[in-house]
């Protein structure tokens, strides 16, 4: 029964943060348990710092009771006791905390085997200081230290540093253990490696049976720091309008809304040629399943890159329609944006959308455009329309519906372990209908009538209310004279 007794130690290694003690008497089949769990910064910690157990002293339900957080040895540390149901109380006196800094600086930082550095021999100097804290300050630790002068080991190289002979010690005792290291170089490493392999054997003066060689291995990969980012412009289109045939597309202006897409990649590690031809490519989603248009891609464009032309070729401006200047495309958006728009959005409506990608509704062509030249950052750019029609026809009664657009980096080369950690994005373009207000009225009939009918029963429910409130009184009849009239003489 874990948690029979809960308490509240103090700060027991006095790191500012209270500790608890949890007693459960019935582990160990009745012998019981306590554990210690430590406070920290984000609460108890869930693993016991430490494990009392009533098993040594053959006590029955250790922990069934507990009291802490008292100094009875009053050393400033506080003391728990530990109650069961045996007639025992066990008290548990925390020890002193004593924090042990330590700085270990070596000179040189870096061994080369290649280089002798005293005589013929390889020497590093090793400067350790420790320094402590306890609580109380009178307490007086000892600190000692132990230096195994018998496991140095020095390593020789030969002259072109392909082999290392190291000394363990001589003589190595039974039973001995020593872990030493040893850098390599990877500057000679080509491109076409993909493993490193090192036999490692021991040699001894005496006879030993059975020490073969042992190799370690190491797989080599070669990361680019590439990255890929993309983003649309505008990320929110609008279509509206009447539906076309391409025989009526004369210019860009007619097919729909444009968007330019912009894909960024930049390189923080040596020059592509080093590994390879390096290419973007771009999924474009060209038509609906049913061949009809989504995206119309006008022009290609990029800049920090060499002049290159993007494949298949075809795919861009196919009809060909007239492009239009960067000016009248701005007046165009210009006009766009001042037209009154009014949407209705009832609350009984459901918002309806849906997503075209490649993998849901859209048939995509793949476009490559090559990196040739690429330094340490280059832009691609792709200016497209919306095909208004399409929506019009298949998309009309959505609330909105999302247009993703992927792209990838490839670097195709003579090594095959090369890994690209960011070499994919994603661009979103959310596309809504504008839904304008009709020309005589707009609202459904039905709409207008409920209104006229809620307005007759509110303007009834009123006059119902006032004549229940005596607004509009009786008319008084047989009033009797004022004091004036009676103080009028009669003509008798």
């Amino acid at each position: 029964m874990f948690g029979l007794a809960v308490e509240n130690l103090g700060d027991l290694n006095l790191d500012g943060y209270q500790d608890i003690a949890v007693g459960a008497p019935y582990d160990d089949s009745g012998s019981g348990k306590v554990f210690i769990y430590h406070g920290s910064a984000q609460g108890i910690n869930i693993k016991p710092a430490q494990v009392l157990s009533g098993v040594p002293s053959k006590t029955r339900l250790f922990g069934y009771s507990l009291a802490g957080n008292m100094d009875l040895d009053r050393n400033s540390y506080p003391d728990l006791a530990v109650g069961s149901l045996s007639d025992s109380v066990f008290v548990y006196r925390a020890r002193p905390v004593i924090n042990i800094q330590k700085v270990v600086k070596t000179m040189p930082k870096e061994i080369d085997l290649t280089k002798k550095n005293c005589g013929n021999n390889i020497c590093l100097e090793v400067e350790a200081c420790f320094s402590y804290t306890a609580n109380p300050k009178s307490y007086n630790p000892k600190l000692s230290k132990t230096t195994p002068l018998d496991r140095q080991v020095s390593c020789v190289a030969n002259k072109n540093g392909s082999q290392a002979d190291c000394e363990l010690g001589n003589p190595f005792k039974r039973d001995s253990e020593v872990t030493f290291y040893i850098i390599l170089s990877t500057a000679g490493i080509s491109l076409n490696t993909t493993e490193l392999e090192i036999d490692l054997k021991l040699e001894t003066t005496s006879d030993q049976q059975k020490v073969g060689r042992v190799k370690a291995k190491a797989k080599v990969v070669i990361e680019l720091q590439l990255s890929l980012t993309g983003v649309a412009k505008p990320s929110q289109v609008y279509f509206t309008g009447e539906v076309k045939g391409e025989s009526d597309m004369k210019s860009e202006g007619d097919i729909g809304s444009p968007i330019e897409y912009e894909f960024r990649v930049i390189n923080l590690g040596k020059p592509l040629k080093t590994y390879g031809t390096a290419s973007l490519i771009i999924n474009w989603p060209k038509e609906t399943m049913e061949g009809k248009w989504i995206l119309y891609l006008v022009k290609m464009d990029s800049q920090g890159l060499e002049p290159t032309t993007c494949s298949p070729e075809r795919e861009i401006n196919p009809l060909p329609v007239k492009e239009e200047s960067r000016s009248s495309r701005r007046r165009r958006a210009v006009g766009e944006t001042d037209k009154p728009e009014g949407t209705i959005a009832l609350l009984t409506d459901k918002r309806k959308y849906t997503t075209l990608s490649c993998e849901d509704g859209a048939k995509c062509v793949e476009i490559h455009c090559s990196l040739q030249g690429l330094d340490s950052n280059a832009v691609i750019l792709l200016r497209s329309r919306l095909w208004n029609s399409t929506f019009l026809e298949e998309y009309s009664k959505l609330n909105y519906l999302d247009v993703i657009v992927k792209a990838s980096l490839r670097v195709d080369g003579a090594a095959k372990n090369m890994v690209l950690r960011n070499a994919e994005t994603q661009v979103r373009v959310t596309v809504f209908p504008e839904r304008r207000v009709a020309q005589y009225g707009g609202l459904p009939w039905w709409i207008i009538l409920v209104a006229i009918l809620l307005g007759l029963l509110l303007l009834g429910l009123l006059v119902f209310l006032l004549w229940k409130c005596g607004f509009f009184g009786k008319k008084k009849e047989d009033a009797p004279p004022s004091d004036k009239e009676r103080l009028t003489p009669s003509d008798a």
